[in-house]
């Protein structure tokens, strides 16, 4: 293998790159690599990465070294993630070794590109002299693969039911009519406000995934707040005393 074949770079380019922008597209590449790596060796800790930063450039070589894998499997890691690459931009098939985290983790990347052109214009995959551009027509096949219809920012209500961290530290919300669940993807930095509200009645808000009928599938919690059992309102008595007290 020659240097350039034993790495995969990520390049990035534009008028005016921002710090946020720059720092949300390699995290979401190499959180990318690192799970594709994982699920290839069939294990976290097969490989190790090291990351470099080319002089005077927005490309960054990543690099594997063999840890608990064999060296024998770094090739089909990164063939892997380069076929990848290629699928996700070209259609809504989910391609071999791409979990569900590492999809969304491609439409990070290519969502770096949304909004703002004039900061970043141009995310390319590079493989051994190989270069493959990712847009964001990979975020539209992304939710295709997903089976997702539209995105919208909302609030959901129900019921906490089972936390869990596989994939991601996440929750699930009944709704107390209609019984559908919600998986409820959140930051470990409410972690301790999550746990505290199991079994209880919340208030979830954020950006919300729906399928093509309707429902809704999935949310990205940025905001969560407690709301009281139906036991514990106020009945029609009370709000009448509260109503004349206010007068």
């Amino acid at each position: 293998m020659t240097e350039s074949d034993r790495r995969v770079t990520l390049e990035m380019s534009g008028p005016r790159i921002t710090a946020d922008k720059f720092a949300k597209g390699i995290a979401a590449f190499v959180a990318m690599i690192k799970d594709v790596a994982k699920h290839v060796s069939g294990t976290s800790r097969g490989v190790q990465w090291t990351i470099g930063v080319r002089p005077g450039s927005a490309m960054i070589d990543c690099t594997p070294l063999p840890s608990r894998a064999p060296a024998t499997v770094l090739p089909t890691i990164l063939d892997t993630i380069e076929r990848g690459v290629i699928s996700t931009e070209a259609g809504s098939a989910c391609p071999p070794h791409f979990s569900e985290k590492a999809l969304n983790d491609m439409r990070k990347l290519a969502s770096v590109l949304e909004h703002r052109p004039d900061e970043v214009d141009l995310i390319r995959v590079w493989r051994n002299g190989r270069s493959h551009q990712v847009t964001t027509q990979t975020v539209a096949n992304v939710d295709a693969i997903h089976g997702i219809a539209s995105r919208d920012w909302g609030t959901i209500e129900g019921r906490l039911q089972m936390i869990t961290e596989v994939r991601r530290l996440r929750f699930v919300v009944r709704d107390a009519v209609t019984a559908r669940l919600t998986e409820c993807f959140f930051d470990d930095d409410i972690i301790d406000d999550v746990t505290s509200a199991f079994g209880k009645r919340v208030s979830v808000s954020g950006v919300i995934l729906y399928r093509a009928n309707g429902d809704t599938k999935s949310i990205e919690v940025e905001e969560f707040s407690v709301m009281p059992d139906e036991d514990e309102l106020p009945d029609i008595d009370d709000m009448i005393g509260i109503l004349q007290e206010v007068d």
